[in-house]
């Protein structure tokens, strides 16, 4: 039988201790986490296999950001270290709390943190992961039960997202037009369709917005 480590052995017995950095914001309960940074895992993935593969999964458009009706959204990864394949997920998020309608940024991110979760389930830092959900399973005992929000309606996810347009500061027309161009497009990035399609109409009318005439050559 041979004693030649596994990957997944030798990934889970590299000491990370000098590598390990401080979260700049603690969980909900205040508690500090300890992360790896995302180049230093690609590094020491290389060194456990130098052939080793990952991908972020598209939907159907083509995006590498899988979103929710809510306008929440994950990341999902296909990562292939030796023989093993894994798919996971992984949240948009900041401080613990999924982001509705994230930046370009914030996907970015949640794109680095998926590989590196990844890379846990392929042995890297899986320590750290492990002490993390001790933590957590001590800590949830004493809690008191969480009353579930209630989840609003796609009209009112529409209409949220109609309002935090900045649409009610335009003030012309052509303000306005870009600020709605805007609106739908983000609609249509969430695969959501806008129950209210005289939306513009009504609106420069209630603002008294005239559209500018059109220049002949």
């Amino acid at each position: 039988m041979s004693n030649k480590k596994s990957l997944f052995q030798t990934a889970y017995e590299i000491d990370l201790t000098s590598f390990l950095k401080e979260s700049d914001k603690p969980t909900h309960d205040g508690k500090t986490i300890m992360l790896l940074p995302w180049a230093t895992a690609h590094r020491l993935m290389q060194d456990v296999d130098p052939n080793y593969f990952w991908e972020f999964e598209r939907d159907s458009d083509g995006n590498e950001c899988h979103y929710y009706r809510n306008g929440t959204a994950e990341v999902r990864i296909k990562m292939t270290v030796g023989n093993k394949t894994i798919h996971r997920s992984y949240p948009v998020h900041s401080n613990w709390e999924s982001i509705k309608n994230p930046t370009a940024t914030e996907i970015h991110t949640a794109k680095q943190r998926c590989r590196v979760a990844t890379m846990a389930e392929f042995g890297l830092n899986l320590k750290n992961y492990e002490e993390i959900d001790i933590v957590e399973d001590e800590t949830d005992i004493d809690k008191e039960p969480v009353v579930k929000k209630k989840e609003l309606s796609v009209e009112q996810h529409i209409e949220n997202i109609w309002i935090e347009s900045g649409i009610n500061d335009a003030t012309t027309y052509e303000a306005a037009q870009k600020i709605y161009n805007r609106f739908k497009r983000t609609l249509v990035n969430i695969s959501l369709k806008d129950h209210d399609e005289d939306r513009f109409i009504k609106f420069i009318a209630t603002k008294g917005f005239n559209k500018p005439e059109s220049r002949v050559a």
